[in-house]
């Protein structure tokens, strides 16, 4: 089973952002206030109350366990394995047993025939034959996304190693499967983990339904 929670930030106000702000750890609270702008500070913050959220509902949370790999990816010590994405107005976080990734986009104008020269040669051609469409492109590229922070390397990895749209990819002796997802209009939506996936639940959470379960929560430390 994989846990998919989502939130909506386009009602989150600068009086919300601070309502939220102190139940997360001195340290995650300056890498958030960091960031310049409103929407990314949003964004941040309520990657990291989803996860809070969901750990807190089996037990106590701690944010001394809350950690990042080398590469910059956060997880959670001998816990679930989880993935944050966001753009536009939307959160995401993701949770499997598995190694997972998840990537999600705003389907907004961008030079898709510049970008997709990096692709994979068939992406490349696929592309080209589909008139460099703009649904096909950001299928594509979630796809990549999800499957590079799935092996914990980032969009920094190699674009043009592997055809993401494939449904399963051998990198190195391991299967990894991907999945698109079509549950926010104008956006685009993967997953990718190193096992098959057959269970998704997708919920939204709304932030009404966050600050009642955290005002009320004790299991964070």
């Amino acid at each position: 089973m994989i846990k998919f929670n989502y939130i909506d930030i386009s009602s989150f106000s600068e009086h919300d952002f601070l309502k939220f702000l102190p139940f997360l750890s001195i340290k995650e609270q300056g890498y958030i206030l960091k960031y310049k702008f409103f929407d990314d500070r949003v964004r941040k913050l309520l990657g990291r109350i989803l996860i809070q959220n969901y750990y807190t509902k089996v037990r106590t949370f701690n944010w001394n366990n809350f950690n990042y790999s080398k590469a910059g990816k956060p997880f959670v010590q001998n816990e679930m394995k989880f993935n944050i994405s966001h753009s536009g107005k939307i959160v995401i976080v993701v949770f499997s047993k598995y190694d997972i990734g998840a990537d999600i986009e705003i389907m907004e104008e961008n030079d898709i025939e510049e970008i997709s020269r990096y692709f994979h040669l068939n992406e490349i051609l696929y592309l080209k034959e589909n008139l460099f469409d703009k649904s096909e492109f950001y299928k594509i590229w979630t796809r990549k996304e999800a499957f590079l922070k799935a092996k914990g390397v980032g969009i920094v990895g190699d674009l043009n190693k592997h055809d993401c749209k494939e449904k399963i990819i051998l990198d190195e002796g391991q299967n990894w499967h991907i999945e698109s997802l079509n549950f926010k209009k104008g956006y685009a939506c993967a997953i990718s983990q190193n096992y098959p996936i057959k269970n998704i639940k997708i919920e939204e959470i709304t932030k009404e339904e966050l600050l009642e379960h955290i005002c009320n929560e004790k299991n964070i430390t």
